[in-house]
């Protein structure tokens, strides 16, 4: 877990004269409200005319990036926002990658210490709050759940009514999909608590 040796020249390649010189305002006026090292991945809130969301990632250790802003700018380069994050990422990447350790560690010994059963009640409880979270899951874990149901009559009934939804509509819609995940989660979780599964 390690981000890129950025300098102000490496910054100002991807932005306008303007947008540095308003992204170093931004940086100094301290108006990034959040900002955190996770997976790889920057992600940041920062204050304009609303709060706006930024992510920076790097592939390999090259400055060559992936920068995204929420905000609305449509112009050459870079916003100031995603500068004011830049700025940050120079002025403090070793901070933050040992901060993201120090997280990483506290979050593996969290889940560590969690009995399966409360993970996937929690999972299912979070899913069904959170489409995204649901979809990276589903992409993650090949987009079929475990089911509780040994007989396998379960999976093949939502199967068939995949098919169904296919054929009346010429296509799987995305949103229903998920919230047949995020049921089918549940009903496991709520086997497990039926069986009197108990954290080890």
């Amino acid at each position: 877990m390690e981000l890129p040796r950025l300098t102000v020249d490496d910054i100002k390649e991807v932005c306008t004269e303007q947008s540095y010189e308003r992204g170093v305002s931004y940086y100094n006026a301290g108006r990034i409200a959040s900002v955190r090292l996770a997976g790889g991945t920057v992600r940041a809130t920062v204050e304009g005319t609303d709060e706006y969301s930024v992510e920076l990632a790097w592939n390999g250790g090259g400055v060559d990036g992936r920068y995204y802003c929420n905000c609305p700018y449509s112009y050459e380069g870079q916003c100031k926002h995603v500068v004011a994050v830049l700025l940050h990422v120079k002025d403090c990447a070793a901070e933050m990658v040992r901060e993201a350790k120090r997280a990483s560690l506290a979050i593996k010994r969290l889940l560590d210490g969690a009995g399966e059963p409360y993970l996937r009640e929690f999972l299912a409880a979070e899913m069904a709050l959170d489409d995204a979270l649901a979809e990276r899951f589903a992409g993650g874990s090949g987009g079929r759940p475990a089911h509780a149901d040994p007989s396998g009559e379960e999976e093949e009934e939502e199967e068939e009514d995949e098919q169904e939804a296919s054929g009346r509509s010429g296509g799987r819609s995305a949103p229903d999909y998920y919230s047949r995940l995020v049921s089918m989660y549940k009903a496991e979780a709520a086997a497990w608590q039926r069986a009197g599964a108990t954290d080890d």
